[in-house]
């Protein structure tokens, strides 16, 4: 169960410098973490103290269930790709650190090169649970 618990709210490294993980209670993780980019799936963070923390803050708040704008998408993994080919670290987060985020995470992998069974499995190498949405799990299965 700690394993499960660890997994889904402190940030996993998926590939070198491209994290995952569930909602984040304290900035203050983030500034020990020195994160690069924060890509906030759920919200919940004094943005102004974030400001202080990181490089750059995305908030793009999607649902758990059918696929989001697909541009949208295409442009956030792309600016997360940016930074991870700059060796700078990136957050994606969501409340429980499972599927919306993999869903970033997979397309930011896609970006720099990963293929649709290698981006699952290395998300699910690290957080098991991840990727109960079948609508999330099949696109990147595609990818």
């Amino acid at each position: 169960m700690t394993s499960i618990i660890q997994s889904a709210f402190f940030p996993q490294e998926i590939i070198p410098n491209l994290f995952q993980s569930g909602f984040i209670i304290s900035p203050s993780l983030l500034a020990r973490c020195d994160f690069n980019l924060v890509i906030d799936l759920e919200g919940g963070f004094d943005r102004g103290s974030l400001a202080k923390l990181v490089t750059a803050y995305i908030y793009w708040p999607i649902a758990d269930g059918p696929l989001p704008d697909i541009q949208t998408l295409q442009q956030i993994s792309l600016i997360g790709s940016f930074f991870i080919n700059r060796k700078m670290r990136v957050l994606v987060h969501c409340f429980f650190g499972m599927n919306r985020s993999s869903l970033i995470t997979g397309m930011i992998m896609w970006r720099l090169g990963y293929k649709g069974d290698q981006i699952v499995n290395a998300i699910k190498h690290k957080i098991p649970l991840s990727l109960t949405n079948e609508v999330f799990l099949n696109y990147l299965l595609a990818l």
